[in-house]
């Protein structure tokens, strides 16, 4: 069997900001909770915290942070994301999740301009995409591009149960098959 051999290079810190691990907020909740996250583009959807979320202080560790349920309204079409212009390669985007359960339609997405899809246009409007619960996305462009790339869930909850994800850190790498 034969399995491709690769090197990659960690592309984080020149393209993407404020990528954890202990993700930094804009601005806190009073309860110094849920907060707005600093560098990423969170919508009105993900600040169901009372105008914050897409940051969560746990254990005071920041997390990118994707939750309904429990006193909080659903998500639908949340999006959490950066865009930056890339040039043309093979790239990985790799999450580091500290928790989460399973449920709703939780997504990495790289799609192609300054925002990313809604969740049921995900599978046609994006470059790639794979579940939240893959942690990993390969993706290949063919020229220079901006893209936006992050992620994007439609989430519910009920009484004392909900959805969540508590993302604790993202990389983006190059790839080059040897």
């Amino acid at each position: 069997m034969y399995i491709p051999k690769f090197s990659q290079t960690d592309l984080t810190t020149i393209y993407l900001k404020n990528t954890g691990p202990n993700v930094k907020y804009s601005s806190i909740n009073s309860a110094g909770r849920w907060g707005i996250l600093s560098d990423w583009i969170s919508n009105a959807a993900v600040q169901n915290a009372g105008g914050f979320g897409g940051y969560e202080k746990r254990s005071n560790v920041g997390f990118i942070s994707l939750e309904a349920g429990w006193g909080l309204p659903n998500i639908t079409n949340g999006k959490i994301y950066q865009t930056i212009t890339l040039p043309a390669g093979q790239y990985k985007f790799r999450i580091t999740m500290n928790t989460f359960n399973t449920g709703g339609q939780r997504y990495l997405v790289v799609a192609k301009g300054s925002t990313l899809p809604n969740t049921s246009d995900v599978t046609s409007s994006s470059i790639a995409f794979a579940n939240l619960e893959s942690k990993e996305l390969n993706f290949t462009l063919t020229q220079e591009t901006t893209v936006s790339l992050g992620f994007v869930a439609s989430i519910t909850g009920t009484g004392g149960t909900g959805m969540f994800s508590k993302i604790e850190s993202v990389n983006l790498f190059t790839v080059q098959y040897l």
